[in-house]
Protein backbone atom coordinates (compact mmCIF):
# COMPACT_ATOMS: atom_id res chain seq x y z
CA UNK A 1 0.00 0.00 0.00
CA UNK A 2 1.46 3.34 -1.08
CA UNK A 3 1.36 6.53 0.99
CA UNK A 4 -1.52 8.04 -1.02
CA UNK A 5 -3.56 4.83 -0.70
CA UNK A 6 -2.79 4.73 3.00
CA UNK A 7 -4.01 8.28 3.48
CA UNK A 8 -7.21 7.45 1.58
CA UNK A 9 -7.71 4.51 3.96
CA UNK A 10 -7.18 6.65 7.05
CA UNK A 11 -9.66 9.18 5.71
CA UNK A 12 -12.29 6.49 5.18
CA UNK A 13 -11.53 4.99 8.60
CA UNK A 14 -12.06 8.38 10.25
CA UNK A 15 -15.38 8.67 8.42
CA UNK A 16 -16.45 5.26 9.73
CA UNK A 17 -16.16 3.27 6.49
CA UNK A 18 -12.82 1.57 5.84
CA UNK A 19 -13.87 -0.50 2.87
CA UNK A 20 -14.10 1.17 -0.53
CA UNK A 21 -16.96 0.48 -2.93
CA UNK A 22 -15.09 -2.33 -4.69
CA UNK A 23 -14.39 -4.17 -1.44
CA UNK A 24 -17.28 -6.48 -0.64
CA UNK A 25 -17.44 -8.05 2.85
CA UNK A 26 -17.29 -11.83 2.88
CA UNK A 27 -20.61 -13.61 3.22
CA UNK A 28 -21.55 -16.59 5.37
CA UNK A 29 -20.21 -19.71 3.65
CA UNK A 30 -17.48 -18.07 1.60
CA UNK A 31 -13.91 -19.33 1.92
CA UNK A 32 -11.42 -17.48 4.15
CA UNK A 33 -8.74 -15.53 2.26
CA UNK A 34 -5.51 -17.32 1.41
CA UNK A 35 -3.66 -15.15 3.93
CA UNK A 36 -5.69 -16.69 6.76
CA UNK A 37 -5.43 -20.24 5.44
CA UNK A 38 -1.65 -19.97 5.12
CA UNK A 39 -1.46 -18.62 8.66
CA UNK A 40 -3.53 -21.53 9.99
CA UNK A 41 -1.57 -24.08 8.00
CA UNK A 42 1.70 -22.98 9.58
CA UNK A 43 0.32 -23.79 13.03
CA UNK A 44 0.02 -27.43 11.94
CA UNK A 45 -3.80 -27.40 12.00
CA UNK A 46 -6.21 -28.16 9.20
CA UNK A 47 -7.22 -24.94 7.49
CA UNK A 48 -10.75 -23.58 7.80
CA UNK A 49 -13.09 -23.62 4.81
CA UNK A 50 -15.90 -21.24 5.74
CA UNK A 51 -16.33 -17.76 7.25
CA UNK A 52 -19.22 -16.58 9.41
CA UNK A 53 -19.64 -12.81 9.84
CA UNK A 54 -19.69 -11.71 13.46
CA UNK A 55 -23.29 -10.47 13.12
CA UNK A 56 -24.69 -13.95 12.38
CA UNK A 57 -22.35 -16.14 14.43
CA UNK A 58 -23.98 -18.36 17.05
CA UNK A 59 -22.42 -20.68 19.62
CA UNK A 60 -25.11 -23.30 18.84
CA UNK A 61 -24.93 -24.68 22.37
CA UNK A 62 -28.51 -25.89 22.10
CA UNK A 63 -27.55 -28.31 19.30
CA UNK A 64 -27.50 -32.02 20.10
CA UNK A 65 -23.90 -32.79 21.06
CA UNK A 66 -24.10 -36.58 20.78
CA UNK A 67 -20.70 -37.60 19.46
CA UNK A 68 -21.00 -39.05 15.95
CA UNK A 69 -18.34 -41.40 14.52
CA UNK A 70 -14.91 -39.84 14.37
CA UNK A 71 -15.45 -37.50 17.33
CA UNK A 72 -15.14 -37.53 21.11
CA UNK A 73 -17.29 -35.63 23.66
CA UNK A 74 -15.33 -32.57 24.79
CA UNK A 75 -16.62 -32.49 28.36
CA UNK A 76 -15.60 -36.11 28.91
CA UNK A 77 -12.17 -35.50 27.37
CA UNK A 78 -11.48 -31.97 28.58
CA UNK A 79 -7.96 -32.99 29.65
CA UNK A 80 -7.17 -33.76 26.00
CA UNK A 81 -8.52 -30.40 24.85
CA UNK A 82 -6.38 -28.74 27.52
CA UNK A 83 -3.23 -30.45 26.27
CA UNK A 84 -4.04 -29.51 22.67
CA UNK A 85 -4.60 -25.93 23.78
CA UNK A 86 -1.33 -25.74 25.71
CA UNK A 87 0.69 -27.31 22.90
CA UNK A 88 -0.50 -24.74 20.34
CA UNK A 89 -0.43 -21.72 22.65
CA UNK A 90 3.12 -22.56 23.76
CA UNK A 91 4.27 -22.02 20.16
CA UNK A 92 1.94 -19.35 18.81
CA UNK A 93 0.16 -17.67 21.71
CA UNK A 94 -3.42 -16.70 20.88
CA UNK A 95 -2.40 -16.48 17.22
CA UNK A 96 -2.86 -20.27 17.23
CA UNK A 97 -6.61 -19.70 16.94
CA UNK A 98 -7.00 -16.22 15.47
CA UNK A 99 -5.56 -14.07 12.71
CA UNK A 100 -5.38 -10.37 11.94
CA UNK A 101 -5.11 -9.51 8.23
CA UNK A 102 -3.60 -5.97 8.01
CA UNK A 103 -4.89 -3.38 5.55
CA UNK A 104 -1.27 -2.74 4.54
CA UNK A 105 -0.96 -6.35 3.36
CA UNK A 106 -4.41 -7.23 1.97
CA UNK A 107 -6.86 -4.29 1.91
CA UNK A 108 -9.57 -6.41 0.25
CA UNK A 109 -9.65 -9.00 3.05
CA UNK A 110 -8.46 -6.82 5.94
CA UNK A 111 -10.06 -7.79 9.26
CA UNK A 112 -10.04 -10.08 12.28
CA UNK A 113 -10.53 -13.84 11.82
CA UNK A 114 -11.20 -16.07 14.85
CA UNK A 115 -11.29 -19.85 14.63
CA UNK A 116 -14.53 -21.36 15.86
CA UNK A 117 -12.64 -24.25 17.41
CA UNK A 118 -10.54 -21.77 19.39
CA UNK A 119 -13.68 -20.24 20.90
CA UNK A 120 -15.04 -23.68 21.70
CA UNK A 121 -11.81 -25.04 23.16
CA UNK A 122 -11.34 -22.02 25.41
CA UNK A 123 -15.03 -21.77 26.31
CA UNK A 124 -15.14 -25.37 27.51
CA UNK A 125 -11.82 -24.97 29.31
CA UNK A 126 -13.00 -21.84 31.13
CA UNK A 127 -16.16 -23.63 32.22
CA UNK A 128 -14.10 -26.49 33.70
CA UNK A 129 -11.12 -24.48 34.96
CA UNK A 130 -13.49 -22.42 37.09
CA UNK A 131 -14.71 -25.63 38.77
CA UNK A 132 -11.40 -26.24 40.49
CA UNK A 133 -11.80 -26.05 44.29
CA UNK A 134 -8.74 -23.81 44.68
CA UNK A 135 -10.35 -21.29 42.38
CA UNK A 136 -13.16 -20.84 44.89
CA UNK A 137 -11.51 -21.53 48.24
CA UNK A 138 -8.41 -19.33 48.04
CA UNK A 139 -10.09 -15.96 48.02
CA UNK A 140 -7.44 -13.29 47.73
CA UNK A 141 -8.87 -10.63 45.44
CA UNK A 142 -7.96 -11.30 41.83
CA UNK A 143 -5.05 -13.55 42.79
CA UNK A 144 -7.05 -16.68 43.40
CA UNK A 145 -4.94 -19.33 41.72
CA UNK A 146 -6.21 -22.16 39.58
CA UNK A 147 -4.64 -25.57 39.95
CA UNK A 148 -1.50 -25.50 37.79
CA UNK A 149 -1.80 -29.19 36.95
CA UNK A 150 -3.81 -30.70 34.19
CA UNK A 151 -7.53 -31.02 34.61
CA UNK A 152 -9.07 -34.11 36.13
CA UNK A 153 -11.63 -35.74 33.86
CA UNK A 154 -14.62 -37.79 34.92
CA UNK A 155 -17.27 -37.74 37.66
CA UNK A 156 -15.00 -36.00 40.20
CA UNK A 157 -14.97 -32.91 38.01
CA UNK A 158 -18.59 -33.26 36.92
CA UNK A 159 -19.73 -33.04 40.54
CA UNK A 160 -18.18 -29.58 40.97
CA UNK A 161 -20.04 -26.39 40.11
CA UNK A 162 -18.60 -24.01 37.54
CA UNK A 163 -18.15 -20.39 38.58
CA UNK A 164 -19.78 -19.44 35.25
CA UNK A 165 -23.55 -19.28 35.29
CA UNK A 166 -23.65 -21.15 31.97
CA UNK A 167 -21.41 -22.44 29.19
CA UNK A 168 -22.62 -19.55 27.08
CA UNK A 169 -21.10 -17.15 29.62
CA UNK A 170 -17.78 -19.02 29.43
CA UNK A 171 -17.92 -18.82 25.62
CA UNK A 172 -18.61 -15.08 25.85
CA UNK A 173 -15.36 -14.58 27.75
CA UNK A 174 -13.41 -16.74 25.29
CA UNK A 175 -14.81 -14.79 22.34
CA UNK A 176 -14.03 -11.44 23.95
CA UNK A 177 -10.44 -12.46 24.66
CA UNK A 178 -9.80 -13.34 21.02
CA UNK A 179 -11.43 -10.10 19.85
CA UNK A 180 -9.35 -7.94 22.18
CA UNK A 181 -6.14 -9.79 21.35
CA UNK A 182 -6.41 -9.15 17.61
CA UNK A 183 -7.83 -5.66 18.24
CA UNK A 184 -4.44 -4.73 19.71
CA UNK A 185 -2.69 -5.83 16.51
CA UNK A 186 -5.18 -3.70 14.57
CA UNK A 187 -4.51 -0.71 16.79
CA UNK A 188 -0.77 -1.17 16.39
CA UNK A 189 -1.19 -1.12 12.62
CA UNK A 190 -3.06 2.17 12.97
CA UNK A 191 -0.02 3.47 14.86
CA UNK A 192 2.09 2.44 11.85
CA UNK A 193 -0.33 4.18 9.48
CA UNK A 194 -0.31 7.43 11.47
CA UNK A 195 3.48 7.25 11.58
CA UNK A 196 3.69 6.72 7.81
CA UNK A 197 1.33 9.65 7.24
CA UNK A 198 3.61 11.89 9.31
CA UNK A 199 6.91 10.67 7.89
CA UNK A 200 6.11 9.72 4.26
CA UNK A 201 7.77 6.38 4.97
CA UNK A 202 5.79 3.12 4.98
CA UNK A 203 7.52 0.97 7.57
CA UNK A 204 4.73 -1.47 8.51
CA UNK A 205 5.37 -4.07 5.82
CA UNK A 206 8.98 -4.57 6.91
CA UNK A 207 7.77 -4.70 10.53
CA UNK A 208 5.14 -7.31 9.56
CA UNK A 209 7.70 -9.45 7.74
CA UNK A 210 9.95 -9.44 10.79
CA UNK A 211 7.51 -9.51 13.68
CA UNK A 212 4.20 -10.99 12.53
CA UNK A 213 5.22 -14.01 10.48
CA UNK A 214 3.59 -16.90 12.33
CA UNK A 215 6.67 -19.08 12.80
CA UNK A 216 9.37 -16.43 13.32
CA UNK A 217 10.82 -16.20 16.85
CA UNK A 218 10.61 -12.40 16.74
CA UNK A 219 6.82 -12.70 16.84
CA UNK A 220 7.03 -13.50 20.55
CA UNK A 221 7.21 -9.83 21.53
CA UNK A 222 4.04 -8.66 19.69
CA UNK A 223 2.21 -11.66 21.10
CA UNK A 224 3.46 -11.01 24.60
CA UNK A 225 2.43 -7.35 24.44
CA UNK A 226 -1.00 -8.23 23.01
CA UNK A 227 -1.46 -10.76 25.83
CA UNK A 228 -0.67 -7.96 28.28
CA UNK A 229 -3.29 -5.79 26.60
CA UNK A 230 -5.92 -8.49 27.09
CA UNK A 231 -4.87 -8.90 30.71
CA UNK A 232 -5.65 -5.18 31.22
CA UNK A 233 -8.99 -5.33 29.39
CA UNK A 234 -11.97 -4.24 31.46
CA UNK A 235 -14.30 -5.64 28.79
CA UNK A 236 -12.83 -9.11 29.36
CA UNK A 237 -12.87 -8.68 33.12
CA UNK A 238 -16.57 -7.80 32.98
CA UNK A 239 -17.38 -11.14 31.34
CA UNK A 240 -15.54 -13.29 33.91
CA UNK A 241 -16.91 -14.52 37.23
CA UNK A 242 -16.15 -12.04 40.00
CA UNK A 243 -12.40 -11.80 40.80
CA UNK A 244 -11.51 -14.81 38.62
CA UNK A 245 -10.42 -13.12 35.38
CA UNK A 246 -6.77 -12.74 36.36
CA UNK A 247 -6.40 -16.42 37.24
CA UNK A 248 -8.34 -17.62 34.20
CA UNK A 249 -6.37 -15.53 31.74
CA UNK A 250 -3.05 -16.42 33.35
CA UNK A 251 -3.95 -20.09 32.86
CA UNK A 252 -5.02 -19.37 29.27
CA UNK A 253 -1.54 -18.19 28.22
CA UNK A 254 0.47 -20.06 30.84
CA UNK A 255 2.11 -22.31 28.22
CA UNK A 256 3.38 -19.27 26.28
CA UNK A 257 6.78 -18.43 27.70
CA UNK A 258 8.23 -15.53 25.73
CA UNK A 259 11.98 -15.01 26.02
CA UNK A 260 11.48 -11.66 24.25
CA UNK A 261 9.83 -9.69 27.01
CA UNK A 262 10.36 -5.92 26.88
CA UNK A 263 13.96 -5.04 27.65
CA UNK A 264 13.23 -1.32 27.98
CA UNK A 265 12.34 -0.21 31.49
CA UNK A 266 11.12 3.26 32.19
CA UNK A 267 8.85 2.96 35.19
CA UNK A 268 5.84 2.22 32.99
CA UNK A 269 3.83 -1.00 33.05
CA UNK A 270 5.07 -4.04 31.14
CA UNK A 271 2.40 -3.30 28.53
CA UNK A 272 3.53 0.30 28.04
CA UNK A 273 7.18 -0.73 27.90
CA UNK A 274 6.27 -3.37 25.35
CA UNK A 275 4.45 -0.84 23.16
CA UNK A 276 7.48 1.45 23.29
CA UNK A 277 9.81 -1.35 22.28
CA UNK A 278 7.57 -2.53 19.44
CA UNK A 279 7.20 1.01 18.12
CA UNK A 280 10.94 1.24 17.59
CA UNK A 281 10.47 -1.14 14.68
CA UNK A 282 8.32 1.51 12.97
CA UNK A 283 10.94 4.26 12.88
CA UNK A 284 11.34 5.57 9.34
CA UNK A 285 14.30 4.03 7.55
CA UNK A 286 15.57 7.45 6.53
CA UNK A 287 15.95 8.65 10.14
CA UNK A 288 15.87 12.41 10.42
CA UNK A 289 13.37 14.51 12.36
CA UNK A 290 10.59 11.95 12.09
CA UNK A 291 12.33 9.29 14.15
CA UNK A 292 10.30 9.97 17.31
CA UNK A 293 6.57 9.95 16.28
CA UNK A 294 6.00 6.18 16.64
CA UNK A 295 7.49 6.18 20.13
CA UNK A 296 5.41 9.16 21.22
CA UNK A 297 2.21 7.87 19.63
CA UNK A 298 2.72 4.41 21.14
CA UNK A 299 2.14 5.94 24.58
CA UNK A 300 -1.52 6.34 23.56
CA UNK A 301 -2.14 2.72 22.53
CA UNK A 302 -4.83 1.60 22.20
CA UNK A 303 -6.28 4.60 20.43
CA UNK A 304 -9.78 3.22 20.98
CA UNK A 305 -11.31 0.33 22.91
CA UNK A 306 -14.74 0.60 21.31
CA UNK A 307 -14.82 -2.57 19.21
CA UNK A 308 -18.60 -2.59 18.88
CA UNK A 309 -18.58 0.81 17.20
CA UNK A 310 -15.85 -0.24 14.75
CA UNK A 311 -17.39 -3.55 13.58
CA UNK A 312 -18.22 -4.13 10.75
CA UNK A 313 -17.68 -0.83 8.88
CA UNK A 314 -14.27 0.17 10.15
CA UNK A 315 -13.05 -3.42 10.51
CA UNK A 316 -14.73 -6.72 9.65
CA UNK A 317 -14.77 -9.59 12.13
CA UNK A 318 -15.26 -13.16 10.98
CA UNK A 319 -15.39 -16.56 12.63
CA UNK A 320 -13.86 -19.35 10.57
CA UNK A 321 -14.70 -23.04 10.67
CA UNK A 322 -13.63 -26.15 8.84
CA UNK A 323 -16.84 -27.08 7.03
CA UNK A 324 -17.59 -25.53 3.66
CA UNK A 325 -21.35 -25.36 4.30
CA UNK A 326 -23.20 -22.77 6.37
CA UNK A 327 -25.03 -23.42 9.63
CA UNK A 328 -28.33 -23.08 7.78
CA UNK A 329 -27.51 -25.54 4.99
CA UNK A 330 -30.47 -27.93 5.15
CA UNK A 331 -28.73 -30.39 2.81
CA UNK A 332 -25.58 -30.78 4.93
CA UNK A 333 -25.29 -34.24 6.44
CA UNK A 334 -24.33 -34.94 10.03
CA UNK A 335 -21.02 -36.32 8.81
CA UNK A 336 -20.29 -33.09 6.96
CA UNK A 337 -20.88 -30.94 10.02
CA UNK A 338 -19.47 -33.00 12.88
CA UNK A 339 -17.05 -30.30 13.98
CA UNK A 340 -19.88 -27.80 14.01
CA UNK A 341 -21.47 -29.68 16.90
CA UNK A 342 -20.40 -27.59 19.88
CA UNK A 343 -19.91 -30.42 22.34
CA UNK A 344 -17.70 -32.69 20.27
CA UNK A 345 -14.15 -32.65 18.97
CA UNK A 346 -13.25 -34.22 15.62
CA UNK A 347 -10.38 -36.65 15.91
CA UNK A 348 -9.18 -36.08 12.35
CA UNK A 349 -5.75 -37.52 11.56
CA UNK A 350 -5.00 -39.45 14.72
CA UNK A 351 -1.49 -39.88 16.04
CA UNK A 352 -0.33 -43.41 16.75
CA UNK A 353 0.94 -43.87 20.31
CA UNK A 354 3.86 -46.21 20.96
CA UNK A 355 2.85 -48.90 23.48
CA UNK A 356 5.17 -50.54 25.99
CA UNK A 357 4.72 -52.26 29.35
CA UNK A 358 6.41 -52.38 32.73
CA UNK A 359 8.12 -55.54 34.02
CA UNK A 360 5.50 -55.78 36.78
CA UNK A 361 2.72 -55.67 34.20
CA UNK A 362 4.38 -58.39 32.12
CA UNK A 363 4.73 -60.69 35.16
CA UNK A 364 1.12 -60.16 36.15
CA UNK A 365 -0.04 -60.75 32.57
CA UNK A 366 1.82 -64.08 32.40
CA UNK A 367 0.01 -65.26 35.53
CA UNK A 368 -3.46 -64.18 34.41
CA UNK A 369 -6.17 -66.59 33.23
CA UNK A 370 -6.87 -66.93 29.51
CA UNK A 371 -10.11 -64.91 29.65
CA UNK A 372 -8.39 -61.89 31.25
CA UNK A 373 -5.54 -62.15 28.73
CA UNK A 374 -8.03 -62.12 25.87
CA UNK A 375 -9.82 -59.06 27.28
CA UNK A 376 -6.50 -57.28 27.73
CA UNK A 377 -5.34 -58.14 24.21
CA UNK A 378 -8.60 -56.91 22.69
CA UNK A 379 -8.46 -53.64 24.60
CA UNK A 380 -4.82 -53.03 23.69
CA UNK A 381 -5.62 -53.65 20.01
CA UNK A 382 -8.31 -50.95 20.23
CA UNK A 383 -5.85 -48.55 21.89
CA UNK A 384 -3.44 -49.16 19.02
CA UNK A 385 -6.19 -48.45 16.48
CA UNK A 386 -7.28 -45.19 18.12
CA UNK A 387 -5.88 -44.00 21.43
CA UNK A 388 -8.03 -40.85 21.44
CA UNK A 389 -11.33 -42.66 20.86
CA UNK A 390 -11.06 -44.77 24.02
CA UNK A 391 -13.27 -44.02 27.01
CA UNK A 392 -10.44 -43.14 29.39
CA UNK A 393 -11.34 -42.51 33.01
CA UNK A 394 -9.72 -41.03 36.10
CA UNK A 395 -7.02 -38.95 34.46
CA UNK A 396 -4.79 -37.56 37.20
CA UNK A 397 -2.65 -34.45 37.18
CA UNK A 398 0.74 -34.18 35.53
CA UNK A 399 2.31 -34.52 32.12
CA UNK A 400 3.17 -38.21 32.64
CA UNK A 401 -0.30 -39.12 33.83
CA UNK A 402 -2.08 -42.28 34.85
CA UNK A 403 -5.50 -43.19 33.56
CA UNK A 404 -7.54 -46.34 33.31
CA UNK A 405 -10.15 -48.02 31.17
CA UNK A 406 -12.62 -50.90 31.39
CA UNK A 407 -11.53 -54.06 29.59
CA UNK A 408 -15.08 -54.45 28.32
CA UNK A 409 -18.48 -52.91 28.97
CA UNK A 410 -19.39 -55.52 31.62
CA UNK A 411 -15.94 -56.29 33.02
CA UNK A 412 -14.99 -55.34 36.60
CA UNK A 413 -11.30 -55.34 35.61
CA UNK A 414 -9.54 -52.04 34.91
CA UNK A 415 -6.39 -51.50 32.88
CA UNK A 416 -4.12 -48.73 34.22
CA UNK A 417 -1.68 -47.01 31.85
CA UNK A 418 0.78 -44.14 32.04
CA UNK A 419 0.60 -41.68 29.16
CA UNK A 420 3.19 -39.15 28.03
CA UNK A 421 1.30 -36.73 25.80
CA UNK A 422 4.47 -35.02 24.59
CA UNK A 423 6.27 -38.20 23.56
CA UNK A 424 3.00 -39.87 22.44
CA UNK A 425 3.68 -43.04 24.42
CA UNK A 426 1.47 -45.39 26.43
CA UNK A 427 2.97 -47.66 29.08
CA UNK A 428 0.86 -50.56 30.38
CA UNK A 429 1.24 -50.40 34.17
CA UNK A 430 -1.26 -52.64 35.95
CA UNK A 431 -4.70 -54.28 35.80
CA UNK A 432 -7.13 -55.71 38.32
CA UNK A 433 -10.24 -55.09 40.39
CA UNK A 434 -11.91 -51.74 39.72
CA UNK A 435 -12.08 -50.82 43.41
CA UNK A 436 -8.46 -51.75 44.23
CA UNK A 437 -6.15 -51.11 41.32
CA UNK A 438 -7.00 -47.53 40.16
CA UNK A 439 -6.72 -46.03 43.69
CA UNK A 440 -3.14 -47.38 43.92
CA UNK A 441 -2.25 -44.80 41.28
CA UNK A 442 -4.05 -41.84 42.75
CA UNK A 443 -7.21 -42.30 40.71
CA UNK A 444 -10.44 -41.27 42.39
CA UNK A 445 -12.51 -44.06 43.98
CA UNK A 446 -15.84 -42.69 42.72
CA UNK A 447 -14.69 -42.90 39.12
CA UNK A 448 -14.03 -46.62 39.14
Amino acid sequence: MQIDDLRDFLSRYADGESYSGSQRPLRDGEAPPDTVRRFQNKTGQDTDEHVIPDSVFEYRLDVDDTAPPGTIPIDENIHRIERTWDALVSQFGLDAFSTYVPFHIDPDNYGIYISQRGIRYLGHLFYHWSKQPRARDQQDGDQRALDRGYLVAGPELDSLTSAFESKEAAFDLAYEIFRRYQWFHHQFELLAAYTADASDDVSYISYFDQHRVIDAPQTDLPRFVAHQYVARSQACRNKAPETLFGSLFSRTVEAFDSPNKPSHTSGHSIFEDGCLELSRGLRPSSGGPYGQPPVELSRHLPFSTDIERAIPDRIALYITRREGDSDDDRYASTRDTITNQPGVHALGGQIEYAISSTDEYDRKYEGADWNTKELLDNRIDKIKESFEAQDWQGVNNGRDSYRYIKLSRSSAIRLVVSVDEDAKTVELVDFGDRMKVPPKYGLHNSQN
